[in-house]
């Protein structure tokens, strides 16, 4: 019966990408009603400097996840991928409801408590973000194989189950190809469109007779459905292994080629841990070794390829940090729109909608990537070496970057809406075709069994050098070069016309965010040339 069957790849990967986009509407929420918070945290802390403070706001969860990242990433050698998953998203319920009572009478609506829950959803972030990509990318490579294999006569009920169609509508084969980049796009996609979605969501609520604590509330409620299926996703999983183990032995299972090293090797000692506690994520030839995270940390970081992604990708982060953070301020101390709710649904549709189509696009170039004969033969199954493919990759992503850079100068001296707001449209569609490069690519530049940590590693060093700094910077540097932009107690400009007539504080703003993607460049660069 199909309810005995392990759930398909594209029912899981929907799953994880529902997960993600409710991750970024949640981050979309503050920016979005940037003017709320900002009257919160005047009233609150009685500052001149609201921005600097809500800044730190949006960039706190980093603290939480910094602390967690790498430990949560190293525990996949001995714990199911959906244990960390069930205990991540329930962090996540409580970190969402603790932000909505922050801004309640119950807490004495506490900055300081709104900060500590922020804090600690980058506590239950960290877990699936570090093991949703390379699930992805094993899942994609199962497929694969099989796709190459497709003469054989026989496929198992799973393998039925879990693959994708190679053949069309008239019954002929088609070519085999990897499905990873452009799974990882869609999943990577839930970023633009869950910021946007939020950004609006956030707005709207802030402006309700409810107000902006029930814009955590109603997330939580929609995340509710997505934690209690964590239950049937464990048993689906367990049944899935079930389905690819023999009744006899563990180290007799003939369909998983991956158990062959510890068959051809009698030195090596069989694992040591039950399989029923083991990662597919990990290959379970190095069960036996058992790496320490100094020795994970010291490997992935041995990679000049993957440490030049990390730099490039903090660079890339911080731009569009700050232009979510401050992107309705700005537009409105420019005298575009006159009101905050206007400014954050233009800004947050041209957003979604740049994200959607760059996104996916990002995938399109690297499926387009072709290779020789010559080249195919470097690596294994057929397969180019994956550094090559870092390197052909890269040299496309830096053309890609350096156009986003072309269309989002205008922004700066533009005095027009329209023009504007097309420059911001177009460079967003540059930009976000990044995401999938530097993911994939991160996962090609280190060792297998190190690429849930190589992504945990990845995250933690974009946050760290991207989304803490650069809100906490462009919002000091917008305060003291426009200072009448503030915003009052009142969720307003003090005087909205002296705001507007220091819009050259602003415009220099954006000119120092924008070119802080030099650096993506020279990074990128660095990567192309291994």
């Amino acid at each position: 019966m199909n309810t005995s069957l392990p759930l398909s790849n594209r029912f899981l990967f929907t799953y994880f990408t529902l997960i993600n986009f409710l991750n970024f509407l949640d981050r979309g929420i503050i920016p979005g009603a940037s003017s709320q918070f900002n009257a919160f945290i005047t009233s609150n802390l009685e500052t001149n400097s609201p921005d600097v403070y809500l800044g730190l706001l949006q960039s706190a969860f980093v603290a939480g996840y910094s602390v967690s990242i790498l430990y949560s990433a190293h525990l996949l050698h001995s714990n199911r991928f959906t244990t960390l998953l069930t205990v991540s998203l329930c962090i996540w319920l409580i970190s969402i409801l603790g932000s909505g009572l922050s801004g309640e009478k119950i807490l004495g609506g506490s900055y300081w408590s709104l900060l500590f829950f922020r804090c600690l959803s980058g506590v239950a972030e960290a877990s699936f973000q570090c093991i949703i990509p390379p699930l992805i990318q094993d899942r994609c490579a199962d497929v694969y194989k099989l796709q190459l294999k497709d003469q054989q006569p026989h496929l198992s009920s799973l393998d039925e189950e879990s693959s994708f169609s190679v053949s069309t509508n008239n019954g002929a084969k088609t070519q085999p190809k990897d499905a990873t980049a452009t799974w990882l796009s869609i999943y990577f996609t839930a970023i633009p469109c869950g910021t946007a979605v939020g950004y609006i969501f956030g707005s709207v609520m802030a402006e309700s007779s409810l107000g902006w604590t029930w814009a955590f509330y109603l997330e939580g409620m929609a995340m509710v459905p997505l934690v209690l299926f964590t239950v049937v996703l464990r048993w689906s999983e367990k049944r899935r292994e079930e389905l690819r183990e023999p009744k006899k032995k563990y180290l007799e299972i003939e369909s998983d080629k991956l158990l062959a090293p510890l068959l051809q090797n009698q030195n090596n000692p069989p694992p040591t841990s039950s399989p029923r506690r083991v990662s597919r994520l990990i290959d379970p030839s190095t069960l036996h070794l058992r790496p320490t995270m100094l020795t994970e940390l010291k490997s992935c970081l041995s990679s000049l390829p993957f440490v030049s992604i990390i730099l490039a990708y903090a660079a890339y982060t911080a731009v569009l940090i700050s232009i979510s953070t401050f992107g309705s301020a700005f537009v409105l101390a420019l005298g575009f729109y006159d009101e905050e709710t206007t400014a954050s649904l233009v800004f947050g549709g041209i957003v979604s909608v740049a994200g959607i189509v760059g996104t996916p696009l990002g995938a399109v170039i690297i499926n387009s990537i072709q290779y020789s004969e010559e080249e195919c033969k470097e690596g294994e199954d057929g397969e180019p070496h994956d550094l090559l493919k870092v390197a052909k990759s890269m040299k496309l992503l830096n053309i890609a970057q350096f156009t986003g850079i072309l269309f989002l100068s205008p922004m700066v001296f533009a005095t027009s809406s329209i023009l504007f707001l097309s420059s911001m449209f177009f460079g967003c569609i540059a930009l976000f075709v990044a995401t999938a490069f530097f993911n994939l690519n991160a996962m090609l530049s280190v060792p297998r069994q190190h690429r849930s940590f190589a992504v945990g590693l990845l995250t933690f060093g974009l946050h760290a050098l991207g989304d803490v700094p650069a809100p906490v910077v462009v919002g000091y540097m917008k305060d003291s070069l426009a200072p009448a932009c503030d915003i009052n107690s009142k969720g307003k400009f003090d005087d909205l016309q002296e705001c507007r007539d220091q819009a050259t504080g602003i415009r220099i703003t954006l000119g120092v965010t924008f070119s802080w993607l030099i650096f993506v460049l020279v990074y990128v660069e660095l990567t192309r040339r291994r």
